[in-house]
């Protein structure tokens, strides 16, 4: 998947790293879409990860209805993503969002570590460390990976 249409991408191209991208105008299809994959060829591989959640690219936060919506698949998948997922970082780039979901996390727990970050780079990063905590090993190819998404325009920096 790539261009400016798609308003969701699962990459796995860093695996054990699963990135989402969403951008603005996402729809609830656009989640089912990147759902269904994520389930497909997340899900099924059974083994660890960490998932980055890049909406840098938006201008807010998805609306009430998709929060919802994610929040129910989420519901729905807590047990493995407890199990499989060592974490999650969402990219943010407004400081005061950041705040508001750590705020969040304190309130509703979930089953995994979960942070944000500024830059997806600093995701990335920190997807890096969890994966060394655990002696999962890294990929291989992070550096052309980010030249491929910042030439994409896919908000690497």
């Amino acid at each position: 998947m790539g261009g400016d249409s798609v308003r969701t991408n699962l990459d796995l191209g860093l695996w054990p790293l699963v990135i989402i991208t969403v951008r603005d105008a996402a729809s609830v299809a656009d989640f089912d879409a990147v759902f269904t994959r994520y389930e497909r060829e997340v899900f099924s591989r059974r083994e660890r990860y960490v998932s980055i959640t890049n909406i840098s690219m938006m201008e807010g936060v998805p609306n009430a209805q998709i929060r919802k919506h994610l929040a129910e698949w989420m519901g729905r998948h807590e047990a493995y993503v407890g199990r499989w997922a060592l974490g999650n970082s969402t990219v943010i780039r407004s400081p005061l969002v950041r705040g508001a979901l750590t705020a969040l996390y304190w309130i509703q727990k979930p089953p995994t570590a979960q942070t944000s970050h500024g830059t997806l780079r600093e995701a990335v990063e920190w997807g890096l460390a969890a994966l060394d905590q655990e002696g999962i090993p890294r990929p291989a190819n992070v550096d052309s990976w980010f030249e491929a998404q910042t030439q994409l325009g896919r908000g690497a920096a």
